[in-house]
């Protein structure tokens, strides 16, 4: 025993003695004077110039501290500015003895006036690329040593006095992308550090960005735990708020709150986000967030949950005010809940919840494989009035000029876009309202396969009846193709004009079909390429804003060189059964076999509308079979039985706005046209009798010349005979 005690003192005597000695020679040493030699080993190990322009100062017990002012380091050759980093003040001290017990005590940690210029170049080359280099020779020699002298060693305690920096600015700028980015002002300081116990700490520094003309100020404090035996580390009670400003943003400045705490525990795996506040523009963001197997194969999990929010009153906050929708109640109020599951291959959503209103939509969303953005989705709408959301309608005097320059409608599809998208899902809706038309129990299912958009089948019920159809837009060509098919059965005509296109121009009951395709980049080509087949059947209606029965009475009448007579009677023109087919070629869509039939009338057509050209080109043949008087017209037992041919002529404005003076144009021109070549025809006979005449009066003239002269030539001979 009293061996090992007079080892142990003499171990005590011998370290005493070098502090002692170390303590005299640091205090007689000015590390001043070897400025110049710190920095030729920097210009040797790096090919940097080191400035060191303020002094240096050492101490050593019972702290080791180190003292700067005023040290630079030049940028990499050929970067701008000259300077990479410089500092003004770093202050640092150790005390010695606690690391006998493997224990690291410090004093406060002071930076000041730290500023740092990144850089990186168009060729991707960095200005801290030669530093990384320099070290790459003796990384691996100091990395064995790091092993041999942390192997079984771990440190038993840390305790820091606490760290105050100020005003660091660092700025990068990224040739490859254009950024030019800069945190600057950053000042940063905390109570004392000790490990396994919380400190406070708090932050205020700036950032900005050039080239978006986007800055903000931020402002963050907190409480931190670091406990490294455990490999845990704490943040709790964060509060982070954020200035947003420029010219780019709808409102300047915008504010943002975060409060939040973060629990990380790497020897579980597990990272953990709870309470997730997020507060900006009269909207809380209010979630959980939870990451699993973190250090091996991460998954993230976790639910948001934007609570109610007036859509207008952000809108507003946002400085986008007076937003006029059709219905003033609408964006009301509106909230969001989901849950999400994402790994580094895929993200899932679901339940995903949004309200608006009145209108709920529920269902699920996710990307399945992230590296080719497999989007799939399944989502139900109860019910949602597109309509009450669209501006309200323009004033009808309000007419707009047209294009002097003639557009031709360019679509300007995002060919590229279309082309990568891998979609697929499923979409219903209760009841839905949009442009006017109004359907119900809707389902359609959606895919996109690198350029081949599909919606089909689509299945509703709308106005007493139902459809089925399907639509096709192929991009994977440089003109875009598009192909519709669709079968309406049961439809109630009226209603669905008045809704869908706001006119009164069919009412009945029946069936729709049709398949139509197209091609082409602009409105102009799609009509010009549009081509496919239609077919209608309908039953017990009326075909509006025409009064076919009082059109064959003004055709008799202009027939018979009378006035037609002026009528008030409704423009209509009752059927029980109505039935056309046509087909479409180049956007002339030809009908030949139109058959309109009631107890009064009998209707045949055929013609042809130019889509393109907007022009209409058609005669109805009518026979009227019966006293017309059922038809809205006074009774006329003259016309029984009378056949008429009414001309449709005219562009679709013209007929729009007056299809009666229209047809009666057409009917005078007809008829001009046929009094034309019926003149043409007599005068054609008289030439030709005239021509017959002069014939005749030629072969007469002819024989009597031919008699007189045998008359003559007799006489003569008669005498020299005698």
């Amino acid at each position: 025993m009293k061996k090992l005690r007079w080892i142990v003192f003499s171990v005590l005597g011998a370290f005493l003695l070098l502090v002692i000695v170390l303590g005299i020679i640091l205090a007689t040493l000015d590390i001043n004077r070897y400025k110049d030699e710190i920095t030729r080993l920097v210009q040797q190990q790096t090919g940097r110039n080191l400035e060191i322009a303020g002094d240096i100062d050492l101490s050593f017990f019972p702290w080791l501290g180190f003292s700067v002012q005023s040290v630079s380091l030049s940028n990499a050759a050929g970067f701008k500015p000259d300077t990479f980093a410089a500092v003004d003040t770093v202050n640092l001290k150790l005390k010695l003895l606690p690391l006998l017990k493997k224990e690291v005590e410090l004093s406060a940690i002071e930076l000041a006036g730290l500023d740092v210029n990144l850089q990186r170049r168009a060729n991707g080359t960095t200005n801290w690329d030669d530093l990384i280099a320099s070290q790459d020779n003796s990384q691996h020699v100091q990395d064995k040593k790091v092993e041999q002298t942390s192997a079984g060693s771990p440190l038993a305690a840390l305790t820091i006095g606490g760290i105050a920096i100020t005003d660091a600015n660092i700025r990068w700028r990224d040739g490859v992308s254009g950024v030019d980015a800069t945190l600057s002002q950053f000042d940063f300081s905390s109570e004392a550090i000790t490990l396994g116990r919380p400190f406070a700490f708090s932050s205020q520094f700036s950032v900005s960005e050039t080239q978006s003309a986007l800055g903000a100020d931020l402002d963050l404090e907190g409480t931190a735990l670091v406990d490294l035996a455990n490999a845990r580390y704490i943040l709790e009670d964060v509060q982070l708020s954020v200035m947003a400003r420029g010219e780019a943003l709808p409102k300047e400045p915008l504010e943002l709150r975060l409060t939040t705490s973060v629990d990380a525990d790497l020897n579980q795996g597990e990272v953990r986000v709870d309470p997730l506040v997020l507060e900006s523009l009269g909207m809380t963001l209010k979630g959980q967030v939870q990451v699993l197997d973190v250090l091996a194969s991460p998954r993230v999990e976790g639910s948001v949950d934007i609570t109610e929010f007036s859509p207008r009153r952000t809108l507003d906050l946002l400085g986008i005010a007076g937003v006029e929708t059709t219905d003033p109640d609408a964006l009301k109020q509106a909230s969001t809940q989901l849950r999400f599951i994402a790994t580094p291959k895929q993200v899932r959503v679901d339940p995903l919840t949004l309200q608006l209103d009145d209108s709920k939509l529920q269902g699920r969303i996710s990307i399945e494989d992230l590296s080719r953005q497999s989007l799939r989705f399944d989502l139900a709408l109860d019910r949602l009035d597109v309509d009450r959301y669209l501006p309200p309608a323009a004033d009808a005097s309000q007419k707009t000029e047209p294009d002097p320059a003639g557009d031709d409608g360019a679509l300007n599809l995002p060919l590229a876009l279309l082309r990568s998208l891998d979609v697929k899902g499923g979409f219903s809706a209760g009841e839905l309202k949009a442009m006017g038309l109004r359907v119900q129990a809707m389902k359609l299912s959606l895919s996109a396969d690198r350029g081949l958009i599909q919606v089909q089948p689509v299945a509703a019920n709308l106005y007493q009846g139902s459809m089925r159809s399907g639509a096709t837009l192929d991009a994977r060509r440089t003109t875009p193709r598009f192909s519709v098919e669709a079968a309406l059965t049961n439809i109630q005509a009226e209603p669905l004009l008045k809704d869908a296109l706001d006119m009164d121009l069919l009412s009945g009951v029946g069936e729709v079909s049709t398949d139509l395709e197209t091609q082409g980049k602009s409105v102009s080509e799609l009509m010009s390429q549009l081509n496919g087949t239609l077919q209608i059947r309908f039953k017990d209606g009326a075909i509006k804003g025409i009064n076919l029965a009082q059109q064959a009475r003004q055709v008799k009448d202009v027939l018979s060189g009378q006035a037609p007579q002026k009528s008030t009677e409704t423009l209509k023109t009752d059927f029980s059964s109505l039935a056309a087919s046509a087909k479409i070629a180049k956007g002339v869509v030809v009908n030949r076999d139109l058959d309109l039939r009631s107890p009064l009338l009998r209707v045949e057509g055929a013609g042809q509308v130019d889509l393109p050209r907007e022009y209409i080109n058609y005669e109805a043949k009518v026979l009227i079979t019966s006293d017309v008087t059922g038809q809205g017209g006074k009774s006329r037992k003259d016309l029984s039985g009378l056949r008429a041919s009414i001309p449709i002529r005219g562009t679709f404005e013209e007929l729009s706005t007056d299809i009666t003076g229209a047809i009666q144009r057409a009917v005078k021109q007809d008829l001009a046209d046929k009094v034309d070549d019926k003149i043409e025809k007599e005068r054609e006979k008289l030439k030709e009798k005239l021509r017959e005449e002069e014939k005749k009066a030629k072969e007469k003239l002819e024989k009597e010349a031919e008699d007189q002269l045998k008359e003559r030539l007799e006489k003569e001979l008669n005498k020299l005979l005698k």
